[in-house]
């Protein structure tokens, strides 16, 4: 999506150009200006929305693997006493060995 936004917004400054040369070409200055303006306003808009959904990407993964780590963290942990074994707690076996009664 983020090279879709950054296509558009070049599109949009290369249209913004063109139109300015048409309206350079028929000596409407006015025309040149605003048409030049809009383009490059437009395109960088899109190319900088396309920076903002990726910033959000990255900091939606950046939280993911926060939020993995700190449940990680907090998981308690049983101990199978005939193969040693550390699994989670939720577990009602041990996935090494099998063993059922805790």
């Amino acid at each position: 999506m983020q090279k879709t936004l950054n296509v558009i917004g070049i599109i949009f400054i290369v249209l913004g150009g063109i139109t300015g040369i048409i309206g350079f070409l028929s000596s409407e200055i006015i025309v040149f200006f605003l048409s030049v303006l809009g383009g490059v306003a437009t395109g960088v808009f899109f190319i900088a929305l396309s920076e903002i959904i990726d910033n959000q990407l990255h900091i939606i993964y950046q939280l993911q693997v926060h939020n993995e780590r700190t449940k990680q963290l907090h998981m308690k942990h049983k101990t199978c006493p005939d193969c040693n074994h550390v699994f989670d707690e939720e577990l009602l076996s041990c996935p090494n060995c099998g063993h059922r009664n805790f």
